[in-house]
């Protein structure tokens, strides 16, 4: 049963940093400026910050998500 746990525990953080290596990704796209040539609500701006890969590896996303303090 501890086991189990420990193993679900495991997969809820790979899944919750999955998911800031996302967010900071589209974040840093939208402060360089990337993807600011369409409007917001517009569906190609979506497209263009999931292609958009900002940084040179997924590790400095997860470093940047936990570490930087946004005003």
């Amino acid at each position: 049963m501890k086991n189990a746990v420990i193993i679900l525990l495991l997969v809820l953080v790979a899944l919750m940093a999955q998911r800031i290596i996302h967010i900071e990704n589209q974040r840093y796209a939208l402060v360089l400026g990337m993807c600011s040539n369409t409007h917001p609500e517009n569906l190609l701006i979506m497209k263009c910050l999931d292609e958009t890969q900002t940084r040179t590896h997924w590790v400095w996303h997860l470093y940047y998500g936990l570490t930087s303090r946004y005003l």
